[in-house]
């Protein structure tokens, strides 16, 4: 017999996190998740969704789908994915696919006119259910760059990777402090709630709690 859903979708599935994050009419809750991650370094006002599938270069190339890909309104690229299961390559895997997307991004010809100059480019995974072995006690994100190793300074701005690893967030409501905080703790925690957590009280999760309303989805 199937378990009767409880009274929230789960956000750490496939279809719980597109349908908070990944549509047109929720997307005021992927712009307010990227503000938090980003903590000011960009304050991003809209985004333009695109398509989520690359094809390869050819038949025996593989292509690319995503979960979530746009556009912000300063111009910065966002590939968003969710991660259940763990594998093996995964750090690989994000670099094929934010090489894909770049290799689409390029103009096809006119190299001299277009001198390689590439947008930013951010792959943000929320992971679940595994986390990388060589974290830090407590780790739950993990911001990489290209970094120069002499210096330890930042090399080049426009390539950037996030992981999110809800298997190493696991911090009670009381120990709850920052806006990222609280959406790692709803996404984590969403479809075991019966009820708007009392001490998060921000109007987007308000929101975001009637989307996620198991009640408000059709039968399909």
């Amino acid at each position: 017999m199937l378990t009767p859903p409880g009274k929230y979708i789960d956000a750490t599935s496939d279809f719980g996190f597109k349908r908070l994050f990944g549509c047109e009419p929720n997307k005021p809750l992927l712009i307010a998740f990227l503000n938090d991650i980003f903590i000011g370094k960009h304050k991003i006002k809209d985004v333009v969704f695109l398509k989520n599938e690359h094809q390869g270069e050819d038949k025996n190339t593989a292509k690319v789908i995503l979960d979530i890909s746009c556009v912000d309104d300063q111009g910065n690229y966002f590939l968003v994915e969710l991660q259940c299961t763990d594998q093996k390559f995964f750090k690989d895997r994000c670099l094929y696919y934010s090489s894909r997307f770049i290799s689409d991004l390029a103009p096809k010809g006119g190299v001299d006119l277009w001198k390689y100059e590439l947008p930013p480019l951010y792959v943000i995974a929320v992971m679940d259910r595994f986390s990388f072995e060589d974290n830090f006690p407590g780790q739950y994100i993990r911001r990489v760059s290209l970094m120069d190793n002499e210096t330890g300074k930042e090399f080049n701005h426009k390539l950037g990777f996030i992981y999110i690893q809800l298997d190493a967030f696991d911090k009670a409501k009381e120990d709850i402090k920052t806006g990222l905080e609280q959406w790692l703790f709803v996404i984590k925690h969403l479809s075991k709630f019966v009820d708007i957590p009392t001490f998060i009280k921000r109007p987007i999760f308000k929101r975001l709690f009637k989307i996620a309303e198991v009640a408000a989805l059709t039968k399909e």
